[in-house]
């Protein structure tokens, strides 16, 4: 059996409360309150959440920004050598 990456239990937890609020589609962000889209390109500007909105102003502002770094923690953790060896 596999060791598992260490440290994984924080970046579980980051990326499912983070797909709690959004959900990405391709290259689109999308907000789970208001289902408005935010496409690649756009990810330096404040996500447009339609005006009424239940979660704008309390989750993030900049969706794939924070995914981003989510994903960096991912990558950066699965590098490491866990000890296992492949056959």
């Amino acid at each position: 059996m596999a060791e598992q990456i260490p440290n994984l239990t924080a970046i579980n937890n980051d990326l499912c409360d983070f797909s709690s609020r959004w959900s990405h589609d391709g290259d689109y962000m999308r907000c789970r309150g208001c289902k408005r889209p935010q496409i690649t390109s756009c990810m330096d500007m404040e996500f447009p959440h339609a005006a009424s909105c239940r979660v704008a102003g309390v989750v993030d502002p900049h969706p794939w920004r924070r995914y981003l770094e989510i994903m960096e923690r991912l990558a950066q953790a699965a590098q490491r050598p866990t000890g296992h060896k492949e056959s």
